[in-house]
């Protein structure tokens, strides 16, 4: 439990330093991979 609440602070902390478009950007690249790959997986 310790590395995953020190990835999101990881996260949160490098999220605050990038502009909201990039983070906006990643995020939906980021779920519309996770939501492919599910698709993928599960349709295979």
């Amino acid at each position: 439990m310790m590395d995953i609440e020190l990835d999101l602070k990881t996260v949160l902390v490098l999220s605050n330093f990038t502009s909201d478009r990039i983070t906006r950007s990643f995020y939906i690249l980021l779920n519309y991979c996770h939501f492919y790959f599910l698709d993928e997986l599960w349709f295979s």
